[in-house]
């Protein structure tokens, strides 16, 4: 018997979401933390946001909720705030960018993907 068996396909990918909704928690935190300091401890705090974001983008995304995932981290961790809201409410090439890109993600182009409305 092998105690090292491979990990199957399903639960590899389930270990990723959790991974990235993990990151995505742990993103938010630092957000706000970063508006509680300020100096070398803020400075601190952006270099652990930065490190985790470029370690969630970087994770493979084979799933369509692994893709999701990684665009949420984006849109709402890297992206300025003018990428976030109503559609409608979006510059053009903004809104054309953010469509294009939920949509490869297989998210609904038309909400917005961290409120969901």
């Amino acid at each position: 018997m092998n105690a090292f068996a491979p990990i199957s396909t399903a639960s590899a990918a389930d270990t990723t979401v959790s991974v990235l909704s993990l990151a995505e928690w742990q993103l938010t935190e630092l957000d706000y933390a970063i508006g509680d300091v300020d100096g070398e401890e803020g400075e601190a705090i952006l270099d652990d946001h930065s490190a985790l974001v470029e370690k969630a983008l970087s994770m493979p995304a084979n799933s369509p909720a692994e893709r999701a995932a990684q665009v949420r981290i984006l849109l709402d961790h890297v992206m300025p705030a003018s990428w976030l809201g109503e559609d409608e409410d979006l510059d053009w090439e903004v809104s054309m960018a953010r469509r294009l890109l939920l949509k490869f993600a297989g998210l609904d182009p038309m909400k917005d993907p961290v409120s969901g409305e």
